[in-house]
């Protein structure tokens, strides 16, 4: 799936979507696992 059928299916603009790839990705590409616990540690850090 692309980065601009995930924004359409989500309601967002695709900028978005890739930004948000590229905060959560790890050097070997993008976690779902790590991701939302490094979103959390981000958001309880601000």
């Amino acid at each position: 799936m692309s980065r601009r059928q995930i924004a359409r299916e989500s309601g967002i603009h695709n900028s978005m979507v890739s930004r948000k790839l590229r905060q959560n990705a790890t050097a070997s590409g993008y976690d779902l696992k790590w991701a939302q616990p490094y979103s959390d540690h981000r958001r309880r850090t601000a």
